[in-house]
C-alpha cells in the first residue's frame, strides 16, 4: 500500500482553517458589545520611519531627519 499523501488542503484542515470562512479573527469579533475597547501600542524606530519614507515616496527630511527637522523650528 503506498503512503498517503497530504496536501496543503489536508495540513489546512488539521491546523483548523476551513476554505470560505474569511478572516479567523471574526469570531473573536462576534463576541464584542457596544463599549468594548483595545488599545494597540508599537514603538515607532527610526527604521520604521525610513522604511515608510522610502515605500510612499515623502522623502522630505522634516520627515526623517530629527537634526534638520531640530533646524527648521
Amino acid at each position: 500500500m503506498r503512503p498517503r499523501v497530504r496536501s496543503r488542503r489536508d495540513a489546512a484542515r488539521r491546523d483548523g482553517v476551513t476554505r470560505g470562512r474569511g478572516n479567523p479573527m471574526a469570531d473573536d469579533v462576534q463576541g464584542l458589545t457596544e463599549g468594548t475597547t483595545a488599545t494597540y501600542t508599537t514603538t515607532v524606530t527610526q527604521d520604521a520611519i525610513n522604511t515608510f519614507a522610502n515605500v510612499t515616496g515623502d522623502t522630505n527630511p522634516l520627515h526623517s531627519n530629527a537634526e534638520y527637522a531640530a533646524r527648521t523650528r
